[in-house]
């Protein structure tokens, strides 16, 4: 935090069941969910030199950059695409020319691009060894035979399932549910 500025870091984005809301992050909002996010960077096995691919949209970056952060502060080596149809291509390729070992955000969208440009899942997620998928791309995941762990978008926060029988993990730091 730098004496004198604003204290707002960005503006955040949610879906709710009324629509998105937008909502403020301050820098010291920022710097506990990178707290969260290196816990969940551990939990996933990510380490110094992994290649990490995130895909997510921009009104999300809220969500996601305490994740990239976190990626960037441990020596991960990154690559971001957008979880669309028209951007599959760019995420099929990262998995096509290196071995990627994590993958956060894989949405339906993104997996009818590959599927739709002739692309097999397993072939395309097979080297992957963690990938986090989202609603319907999770099941389709599985149903290929690959082992994702569920990404749950609640609000202004994230929770991650890695399937284990312990449950979604969220910031219990910061949030709580009733």
């Amino acid at each position: 935090v730098v004496e004198g500025a604003s204290d707002l870091w960005a503006v955040g984005c949610a879906e709710t069941a009324d629509g998105p809301i937008d909502y403020p992050i301050s820098w010291i909002d920022s710097a506990r969910d990178e707290v969260w996010a290196n816990a969940l960077l551990d939990l996933a096995g990510v380490k110094k030199g992994d290649l990490a691919f995130f895909s997510y949209i921009y009104s999300r970056s809220g969500h996601t950059w305490p994740l990239l952060r976190a990626g960037f502060e441990r020596g991960v080596r990154m690559a971001t695409g957008m979880p669309t149809q028209w951007d599959a291509y760019r995420l099929e390729m990262y998995c096509r020319l290196f071995n990627v070992d994590f993958i956060f955000g894989l949405t339906p969208d993104a997996l009818d691009g590959l599927e739709g440009a002739g692309h097999k899942l397993p072939v395309v997620f097979g080297k992957a060894d963690r990938i986090i998928a989202y609603g319907a791309a999770w099941r389709r995941l599985r149903e290929a035979g690959l082992t994702p762990w569920k990404l749950h978008w609640l609000g202004p926060i994230i929770a991650i399932d890695p399937c284990d029988g312990g449950g979604a993990r969220f910031d219990h730091a910061q949030w709580s549910f009733e």
